[in-house]
């Protein structure tokens, strides 16, 4: 979990967004309130839930792992029912005391979850129900560029031609760890100089960066041209690509990170009964299917899988095949020592 936050003022803006929302009754017996990236839950299911329980679900939103983090750190989780939760992060979400366990008993759905993603990290089987995988990538305009990117040191150590039109993620651990995998060494090394080298890389790599901002956020962004190539995750691309042909997607040949959602229920939420409910109700079959088709990434819900359509399957980057997954590695848990270095180096940068 990052421990390093210059952007204070986005924090505050949206901690007082939420404040502004539990006192216009998003506090309330029956309302429940989900810290989300945007975009990654179907209205159409929040609808249904709503009006089938008669509740009112309310969504605050992050940009970056990292600035999820600070939300809550700032409000020491208070004041969400319902959490997004990177893999890497539950543990530590899990050790402050922000995470309520599983109750399964509420969540019978959990038999349609692939066994595998609970397993998939620390305190995730007690934490949190897997919501969505994936895979980390670099998307790019195949019509601009002079040749095709291959290779992660293609987006880190570039040409002139991408002087100022690359676009990063806010997330000091995939950055470092994307860095690390560019020079071909363990993307969760707690080596200090491996790290450092890391940071050197990136920092070399700065002036060509116009943006740390995610790319799937910004319409100015990976669209319209004004940046040529950035890190995306791997569902993401698919919408950009139905409507932008020219934009590409790659898998980097050195390997890339693998990644899994999960969707907690906070220790401090009054309404946990209903949170794990709606958990429950997402992975009802049909629901998961919907859920699934609107994001667009691989779901662990086996059920919403079995619905895929075969065409859809046949997508390498939704289904990644067995010979990409088998070069993509999950982030683990850091020792605090070396988060902080990763944290410190990652903040220099992107300042």
């Amino acid at each position: 979990m990052s421990g390093q936050y210059d952007d204070k003022g986005r924090v505050c803006a949206l901690i007082g967004a939420l404040a502004a929302l539990w006192a216009a009754g998003a506090g309330a017996e029956d309302n429940l309130v989900l810290l989300n990236w945007q975009g990654y839950m179907a209205p159409e299911l929040v609808e249904r839930f709503e009006q089938t329980r008669g509740v009112r679900i309310t969504s605050a939103y992050f940009e970056s792992d990292d600035l999820r983090d600070a939300m809550m750190i700032q409000t020491d989780g208070i004041g969400y029912d319902l959490v997004i939760v990177n893999g890497a992060s539950l543990a530590a979400y899990a050790q402050r005391g922000w995470l309520a366990a599983v109750d399964a008993p509420r969540v019978p759905n959990l038999r349609h979850i692939d066994a595998k993603w609970r397993e998939a990290y620390p305190a995730a089987a007690e934490y949190g129900v897997p919501y969505f995988w994936g895979l980390i990538g670099i998307a790019y305009h195949a019509d601009k560029l002079s040749h095709p990117v291959e290779h992660w040191m293609d987006l880190l150590r570039p040409g002139p031609e991408l002087q100022n039109r690359i676009s990063m993620i806010e997330n000091a651990r995939e950055v470092t760890a994307v860095a690390l995998l560019a020079l071909g060494l363990d993307p969760n090394t707690t080596a200090v100089d491996d790290i450092r080298s890391a940071g050197a890389l990136l920092a070399a790599q700065r002036p060509f960066v116009k943006t740390y901002e995610y790319l799937e956020l910004s319409n100015r962004g990976i669209v319209s041209g004004d940046i040529l190539a950035g890190l995306i995750y791997s569902g993401d691309w698919i919408g950009r690509h139905a409507e932008h042909p020219e934009i590409a997607y790659v898998v980097p040949e050195e390997g890339s990170l693998r990644w899994v959602d999960y969707v907690t229920v906070s220790s401090a939420s009054r309404h946990q009964a209903l949170a794990w409910d709606f958990i429950n109700f997402i992975n009802e079959p049909e629901n998961a299917r919907v859920l699934a088709d609107f994001v667009q990434f691989p779901s662990p819900n086996r059920a919403a899988d079995a619905h895929v359509p075969a065409s859809a399957r046949r997508d390498p980057v939704r289904f990644p095949p067995p010979e990409v997954l088998a070069r993509c590695r999950p982030l683990e848990p850091l020792p605090a020592e070396s988060l902080r270095l990763v944290n410190s180096l990652f903040a220099h940068i992107s300042d």
